[in-house]
């Protein structure tokens, strides 16, 4: 019998991400497992095209972005977990989504991932793969896609 106790919650701070949270807390309170919650920033490059910023700037912008994603994060969690007592765990990473959904994976032990497609891309699906069809056909772990 299936019995997750590490439960990765990847978000975009969608309402579908916070559908996919809600169900996470519902399967955390029922086999007393954590949630770990994912949000992966695209790296900031320092150079575009015939511009480059000087490293301070870069580093400047990064913070920018981690600082805002942290807000949102606590936001999301407040406003979908409530006074629920199942422990979460936030991380906020640089890179490319599946890649460092991967990596999460693997560093903390994830039994299970959820994950919702964003509703403007469900449609686009079948000419274009979506960061949940990467997911599901790359991941060793067990995979639930949430859809609202």
């Amino acid at each position: 019998m299936f019995n997750p106790n590490k439960i990765l919650v990847a978000t975009d701070f969608s309402g579908e991400s916070d559908e996919a949270l809600r169900d996470a807390m519902d399967i955390a309170e029922k086999y007393n497992a954590r949630i770990y919650l994912l949000h992966v920033l695209r790296d900031v490059e320092q150079c575009a095209v015939d511009y480059c910023m000087e490293e301070s700037q870069v580093t400047a912008e990064k913070n920018k972005l981690l600082e805002q994603a942290r807000i949102e994060m606590d936001r999301e969690i407040h406003r979908i977990a409530g006074n629920r007592a199942v422990p979460i765990s936030e991380n906020i990473r640089f890179g490319n989504a599946a890649e460092e959904i991967f990596k999460e994976e693997k560093e903390k032990g994830i039994d299970l991932v959820l994950l919702a497609p964003h509703a403007k891309r469900k449609h686009w699906w079948k000419v274009f793969p979506h960061l949940t069809d990467k997911v599901i056909r790359k991941s060793p772990v067990e995979t639930m896609v949430v859809k609202h």
